[in-house]
């Protein structure tokens, strides 16, 4: 999703859904005690409505029924095959069994041990304590609540067929269809009526699905991997729904993706040539899809390689969701469809960046993407967190729960954004965006200096039934990847060249961590595993970076690992190289049972387990979405217990049974052996597979050295000079190697010594080399006792037989009239030294002996200065200031002679 409005894009995205109800209502429920209905009523406030109310009339065992709909017309009654039957306890599988083979249908879980059903009579069994109609207030979003006029609604259907269409086309609606779904225009005064009718389960507002429009790949690591161990993406088929690709000509394709698209879809415009989906239109006249796609697996042919995706050697499956008025009305095949022929395709990994805004509800759209995950283990489906990020009480924090759909959804990995870093970028969220982020420190801030920041934009959880979102955060601001040839400029933040453009949003950090799926799903691949998406997400969770946030004041925009800002924190696959210890239990677990793991720590890194499993879809009349509920506890060495997702003293008073994400995270670990138990404690919709990953059971290695850096040190190693680095290693896991590596520069280095501290039995000997004057890159490489690599640090090192003297061109770009410095001025020469002039004007170049033509332009408000001629020879600091006509604005006015 990009945040772009008129300033940096024509579009604007998304409409912000201000409207959050909570009604109190009366819910009339059917209670079996014997043969007898008994009428009781719900109680009020809060998320959850209940059936139950009291449980004096309740059958013993009986407990809250947790449903999201609240009772439009308490008046109307259920009747019908539809059915809410409730447990004594946790559901067995032989209970639904029993209800099956009675010819029952089971539809789906609700909490607290209840099914819905479909059973043609008054369900009855030994075990069950209540039941009653599944009535039509059970069925209505509580966001329609008050709603008047004409709306577009989503009606899900229990069985789409010819006699429900027509029966809303009595009560005035146009009815059209949208994949699993139907789109129903209708005045709002009839939803009762649509409601009531037998075969709907689930009546919502139809909220548009919209765009969530090098520097990012050395952020999250992958570079690293790229090298160690030579991650590319090989193999994987990596499938982007968006806007289309470039031309859509496979002739004349932008060169970063020639030879690599497995298959294309168009779904949203006409068909050119025969009626095949293979054969229509995927061009990309909007631009959004051909950057996204550049995100993951461009591989940076018109760059020389400099500007390529994450997964730069992997496939892609492009599907147009663009339709002819630029909406994404393609989407209305339907999910499965879309998911479907990327799956056929050999794709297992589905990159969107789009969703609606939606306020953190699990709308139809989270329950048809769980559908399908749930379907289909091994696929795995990310999507962006949303751009509804806002300060919208003036206080300098944003808001929460603001994340759209699916990104609500449970089994998807929900991706977010943090910033990037790009220093030379002036952009500040005032400026950009001052109804959002009115105050400071947001509205001051820059979008891209702080790497370890989140983007003000980017949409918070939690999900309105209480969920962790999002789960992980990439970067989101100035993102540069590829452009299409057929996008206007202004569809943009700003240009690079002919191939290539800078973009922001959480669509952007979307692809980025699609890619360093592929990454992680290659690394499996390359062990001959064939990973679950639940490994994949897991893994992903696991290897990622908490991010320290950048504001102390009046409160931090991260608070640590896990929040509903950065999730689990930033994607890092460079950590795949780390030890580490997984399950990937396809089989799954059934209440009561469990599997333990036992693994080794030793004690000096941080010790880290991830339970993740994709979950039984939930309703979306359930208040409460988790099905299948497993915990995972954690046993150290002393018998001291940590409980997935309780991070607070002792860590072990409270079990999460809101998540289907869990993490145990222990900073100081002692060294022994580690009991992992993933337990269920109640799957009603099993057996339950999942997939755990266990990190930080080896050791840190330390490598300690003096860099020698110049010319901010002013200081340089001389032709013959030793250069001393000091080695320090916590050798308690067996015999280590630590080595320096100056294979892989392009000249050698002057004398390296490599020392060991006091103590130390595990560093090679000393490498002797030779250099001429220049700057070098130093790798000081530490291994384990297996050849893993554990740490490596690299060192900057200049040789220099020459004094030290660096020569400047400073100066203030001026407004003609004023005579004040002007901000965000381009100021270029012509060599490749380029810069933006600060706050106050103020520019600089570091350069050598020579002339040098300067320009500064800055578009509209000021005309393109004459090329001024500097020359800095002879001198260390040559002051240049540029003036800037101000062109003339306004209409002119008076009288006006003619001569």
């Amino acid at each position: 999703m990009d945040r772009i409005d008129k300033k940096i894009h024509k579009y604007i995205i998304f409409k912000r859904c201000a409207l959050r109800l909570a009604v109190g209502i009366t819910i009339l429920a059917l209670v079996l005690a014997g043969s007898a209905a008994i009428t009781v009523n719900a109680s009020s406030g809060g998320d959850y409505k209940n059936i139950q109310g009291s449980l004096n009339n309740a059958s013993a065992g009986a407990k809250d029924i947790k449903l999201s709909a609240h009772g439009f017309d308490t008046s109307l009654k259920g009747g019908g095959d539809y059915h809410i039957v409730q447990f004594s306890g946790t559901i067995k599988e032989e209970w639904k069994k029993e209800l099956e083979d009675r010819g029952a249908r089971i539809i789906g879980y609700i909490p607290d041990n209840a099914l819905l059903i479909k059973y043609h009579g008054v369900p009855a069994h030994p075990s069950i304590v209540r039941s009653g109609d599944f009535a039509p207030e059970y069925r209505v979003s509580p966001r329609l609540t008050n709603r008047n006029g004409k709306m577009t609604l989503n009606v899900i259907p229990f069985e789409k067929n010819d006699s429900l269409v027509s029966q809303i086309s009595l009560l005035g609606g146009k009815v059209e269809p949208a994949g699993e779904r139907l789109r129903v225009t209708i005045d709002a005064s009839r939803i009762p009526d649509i409601a009531s009718l037998e075969d709907v389960e689930w009546v919502e507002e139809y909220v548009p699905p919209r765009l969530l429009n090098d520097v990012s790949s050395g952020i999250i690591g992958t570079s690293t991997v790229w090298a160690d161990p030579g991650l590319d993406g090989t193999g994987q088929i990596v499938a982007v729904d968006d806007t289309g690709l470039d031309t859509g000509d496979l002739a004349t394709i932008h060169d970063d993706f020639k030879g690599r698209i497995k298959a294309h879809f168009g779904y949203g415009r006409p068909a050119i040539g025969t009626d095949s989906k293979q054969r229509k239109t995927w061009d990309d006249p909007d631009g959004h899809g051909t950057h996204v796609s550049g995100s993951v697996l461009g591989n940076g042919s018109h760059s020389g390689g400099a500007i390529k995706g994450m997964a730069y050697n992997a496939t892609l499956v492009i599907q147009s969701i663009l339709d002819s008025s630029n909406g994404l009305n393609g989407l209305n095949v339907g999910i499965n469809q879309i998911y479907l022929d990327s799956f056929n395709q050999g794709s297992r990994i589905q990159s969107n960046s789009w969703g609606a805004a939606v306020s953190g509800a699990y709308d139809s759209f989270s329950v048809d993407v769980d559908t399908f995950a749930w379907d289909h283990k091994d696929f795995v489906i990310l999507f962006s967190a949303g751009n509804e990020g806002r300060d919208s009480n003036s206080d300098g924090i944003v808001d929460l729960n603001s994340l759209s759909s699916p990104g609500t959804a449970k089994n998807v990995i929900t991706v977010g954004a943090s910033e990037n870093y790009r220093s030379g970028f002036s952009t500040t969220y005032g400026n950009a965006w001052p109804l959002d982020f009115p105050a400071n420190p947001i509205s001051s801030d820059r979008l891209a200096d702080n790497s370890s920041g989140m983007v003000a934009f980017s949409s918070r959880g939690p999900t309105n039934d209480g969920r962790i979102k999002p789960d992980v955060v990439a970067p989101g601001t100035w993102v540069l990847s590829t452009k299409s040839s057929l996008a206007p400029s202004a569809n943009y933040w700003s240009i690079y060249d002919s191939y290539y453009a800078y973009n922001g949003g959480t669509s952007m950090s979307t692809p980025l961590t699609a890619g360093a799926a592929a990454l992680v799903r290659q690394y499996y691949v390359n062990s001959s595993i064939a990973p679950s998406s639940a490994l994949i997400k897991a893994t992903l969770i696991n290897t990622a970076k908490n991010m320290t946030g950048q504001y102390a004041s009046p409160k931090k925009d991260v608070t640590g690992q896990p929040d509903n800002n950065q999730g689990w924190g930033r994607v890092d696959p460079g950590r795949l190289k780390e030890e580490k210890v997984f399950v990937d239990n396809i089989t799954g677990i059934n209440t009561g049972k469990f599997n333990e793991t036992n693994v080794t720590v030793y004690g000096s890194r941080t010790f880290v387990a991830t339970l993740v499993w994709t979950d039984y879809p939930g309703l979306a009349a359930a208040a409460k979405e988790l099905v299948n509920d497993l915990d995972l506890i954690v046993t150290d060495p002393a018998g001291q217990q940590f409980y997935g997702n309780d991070f607070t003293v002792p860590y072990n008073s409270s079990y999460d049974s809101t998540n289907n994400v869990e993490g145990v995270i222990i900073n100081n670990p002692v060294a022994g052996t580690y009991k992992v138990n993933v337990s269920a404690r109640n799957v009603p919709m099993g057996p339950q597979p999942f997939a755990l990953v266990i990190s930080g059971i080896g050791e840190n290695i330390t490598v300690i050295a003096n860099q020698t850096i110049y010319p901010n040190g002013q200081t340089a190693a001389k032709n013959g000079d030793t250069i001393t680095l000091v080695a320090t290693v916590n050798a308690s896991k067996g015999v280590h190697n630590v080595t320096v590596n100056a294979s892989a520069i392009n000249s050698s280095l002057a004398k390296v010594v490599l020392e060991k501290s006091t103590g130390d039995l595990y560093i090679n000997s000393s490498v002797i080399v030779n250099a001429s004057g220049g700057v070098y890159k130093l790798n000081v490489t530490a291994y384990d006792n297996s050849s893993n690599m554990n740490n490596l640090t690299q060192l900057t090192v200049v040789v220099d037989n020459i004094a030290p003297f660096q020569m400047f061109i400073n100066g203030t770009v001026i407004d003609s009239i004023n005579k004040t410095g002007i901000a965000g001025v381009a100021v270029s020469a012509n060599t490749s030294l380029s810069t933006i002039t600060n706050v106050s004007g103020f520019y600089s170049f570091a350069v050598t002996s020579g002339t040098y033509d300067l320009s500064a332009k800055f578009e509209p408000m000021y005309y393109v200065n004459n090329t001024i001629m500097v020359s800095t020879t002879g001198s260390a600091v040559v002051l240049q200031d540029i003036e800037l006509v101000r062109k003339l604005t306004g209409n002119i006015t008076g009288i006006v002679n003619i001569i």
